[in-house]
């Protein structure tokens, strides 16, 4: 009877520490960036269903959701997301002058970008696939119609520019990152080595159109030279974290701009940090 019931309870630990290990490889699908980002997106969405009387959503602290969330109160989250965008479009369809329409919303915030609604639904995902259940298949094709409508209406505004990424912002960071001095006391832009790696990172982030993380895992044998450009292979994206699709990305040197311009951000790293 004892060595049966040893053998039971060996058998529930090895559960439980499989259990624990698949626990892990779920959590590993994402990296500890988008699961910062994921967290400050449910947090972002608990506020304003506590704010907007849909506590019953909630658990007892109102702090995170009961799975599975109705479907009715998540489409209205959605559209409060969509709806700054919704509304400038339907000012200027429904027949106030471009100027008008500019003039109105001149003080108020862009509205958010297609990547940052489409998150939000992301974050809700990995929420859903941790508590191993899967969201309702029409609700989530709701969602995926939602967030194409939405990309028309980004793409409508900006058509109309009433929604529009500036250059000058960027140029203005990078100027400021080009310039940026250590303060010797440590309070402000850290050591010389830190600040200009900020302006190169900065720089080829922008460049290369990819996230914190593709550009974080570049090494050296990443570059090379193809004729009058620098290309650059990234080892997998938020699409394809196995690297199964890499290629190369081919950026420019940009003469008149220096601040800009990432062969010089680069160079600049390179011969400050000693290579050889």
């Amino acid at each position: 009877m004892a060595s049966a019931r040893r053998r039971t309870i060996n058998t529930i630990e090895l559960a439980s520490e499989s259990m624990q290990s698949t626990d892990q490889l779920l959590a590993d699908r994402t990296c500890s960036d988008t699961k910062k980002n994921y967290a400050s997106k449910i947090r972002k969405a608990t506020e304003w269903f506590r704010s907007n009387n849909h506590a019953n959503c909630l658990n007892a602290d109102g702090t995170d959701f009961l799975l599975p969330i109705p479907t009715r109160q998540l489409l209205e989250f959605f559209g409060h997301l969509c709806k700054p965008a919704t509304d400038r479009k339907a000012a200027l369809v429904n027949g106030d002058t471009l100027e008008d329409t500019l003039k109105r919303y001149e003080n108020a915030p862009d509205p958010y970008s297609v990547s940052v609604v489409a998150g939000y639904r992301s974050a809700l995902m990995d929420l859903y696939t941790r508590a191993y259940l899967t969201m309702d298949g029409d609700l989530n094709k709701r969602l995926k119609t939602l967030l194409d409508g939405y990309e028309k209406t980004v793409t409508y505004l900006k058509k109309n520019s009433l929604m529009m990424i500036l250059f000058s912002g960027y140029q203005m960071l990078a100027g400021t990152f080009m310039k940026l001095l250590p303060d010797a006391r440590g309070k402000r832009g850290g050591n010389w080595s830190t600040v200009i790696f900020t302006w190169t990172f900065f720089v080829l982030m922008w460049n290369l159109m990819s996230r914190s993380d593709s550009v974080d895992s570049l090494m050296l044998t990443h570059f090379d030279w193809d004729e009058d450009s620098l290309i650059i292979e990234e080892q997998g994206h938020k699409a394809d974290q196995k690297g199964e699709f890499k290629y190369w990305k081919h950026i420019y040197a940009n003469p008149l701009n220096p601040d800009v311009c990432p062969i010089l951000a680069l160079g600049v790293h390179l011969f400050c940090s000693g290579f050889q």
